[in-house]
């Protein structure tokens, strides 16, 4: 994915400001609590919305990936990515698992009241 250090054409809202940077924001959900890079058994990190607070793992490194979508690292580098488990009908997560960003690494930028949101979360800081 060699355009991950391509600058947007199109406005990704209170995300431009991360974008292609060293700021690391923090995405809050619905529920209050931020998403946060989990260590995990398998030696991936799971993405949870865990944390009441904001902790280091809880910030992402924002990088441009096509048009509208970006692509996010945690704090080791990883690039977070859909994984599926069980395949059709089965379970969807987010994790930090991969060091080449690949399609499912990619997440679509949708605004909302000022609000940058990638379902599920809110873009906070």
């Amino acid at each position: 994915m060699g355009n991950a250090y391509l600058h947007p054409t199109k406005s990704l809202g209170p995300l431009d400001s991360y974008i292609n940077t060293d700021r690391l924001p923090t995405f809050q959900a619905d529920n209050g609590k931020y998403w946060c890079s989990v260590p995990h058994l398998s030696g991936k990190n799971n993405i949870e919305v865990e944390s009441p607070i904001i902790e280091e793992w809880c910030k992402f490194k924002v990088l441009y990936a096509s048009e509208g979508k970006i692509l996010l690292q945690d704090k080791q580098g990883m690039y977070l990515s859909r994984i599926n488990w069980g395949g059709v009908g089965g379970i969807d997560s987010i994790m930090a698992s991969k060091a080449e960003p690949d399609m499912f690494c990619e997440f679509e930028v949708f605004i909302d009241s000022g609000h940058c949101l990638e379902s599920p979360a809110v873009l906070v800081r």
